[in-house]
């Protein structure tokens, strides 16, 4: 005769609560991504549970309107010029500004190294994008941009639009093979780009510009107005304008330090 398990209430309350938490986790949060959103203390919250990476996405005001962010596949959106912040670390998560958008980011110690994944950009403007983009780097804060194979550092590729790097904090951003420090990819150029201030290290990879082009792309419209500049270019690639075999022009320099080796 067979006999039936009964289990103590306490065990089966436990039991319950374990199922139910397996039910709501979020699917696709394993990287530990968390976008905070706040408008009178309302936050949405979106968080992984192992902690692989942690880049905070935070509005300085307001809320995310539909379509202005999404987060898949690893890939964080922006399709807003409301003010945003980005911190935190990953090594598998990037940031994308939609064709078109003129954001306004403040780097706030963000670390996005994705250099071991060819194709990958820490932080891309969508290529020939009419967006003027400016990025804040945060007083007292380290922000770092290392981008894989074929991809800048910091990537505005393309003549149209514009990019303004303003702040008091300090940003290095290194491309990967064929890419610039800031600025184009292969065939790409790097284009429109001021820096006023901050504390800035732009390092090409193999061919490519410090700050400009990418291999075969030229650098031009580049100013810089301010702040402390490193810019460092791959193999024939300049330190500031354009990549092994591109060409520069355009570029100005009307204040700050800048030190350009290529």
């Amino acid at each position: 005769m067979s006999k039936k398990l009964k289990l103590p209430i306490g065990i089966l309350t436990v039991l319950a609560v374990f199922l139910a938490a397996l039910l709501f986790l979020p699917l696709g949060a394993a990287d530990g991504f968390v976008v905070t959103a706040s408008a009178e203390g309302e936050e949405h919250i979106h968080t992984g549970m192992y902690g692989v990476s942690n880049i905070t996405v935070t509005l300085d005001s307001g809320e995310f309107a539909e379509g202005e962010y999404s987060y898949a596949d690893g890939v964080h959106t922006i399709n807003t010029d409301k003010k945003i912040t980005i911190s935190g670390t990953t090594t598998t998560e990037t940031v994308v500004i939609e064709s078109g958008v003129s954001a306004n980011i403040t780097l706030a110690g963000v670390n996005i190294d994705v250099s071991g994944t060819e194709n990958a950009c820490a932080f891309k403007i969508a290529d020939n994008s009419t967006g003027n983009v400016t990025i804040t780097l945060a007083d007292g804060t380290t922000n770092v941009l290392k981008s894989g194979n074929y991809c800048a550092g910091l990537q505005k590729n393309g003549t149209l639009g514009k990019l303004t790097i303003n702040g008091t904090g300090t940003l290095e951003a290194t491309g990967g093979e064929n890419g610039a420090g800031i600025g184009g990819v292969l065939d790409g150029a790097g284009s429109g780009i001021t820096i006023s201030g901050g504390t800035v290290t732009a390092t090409g990879g193999l061919w490519g510009a410090g700050i400009g082009g990418g291999y075969y792309g030229a650098g031009s419209g580049i100013t810089i107005s301010g702040g402390t500049v490193t810019a460092t270019g791959g193999t024939n690639g300049a330190g500031i304008g354009g990549g092994e075999e591109g060409t520069g022009s355009g570029i100005t320099i009307s204040g700050g330090t800048v030190t350009a080796t290529g």
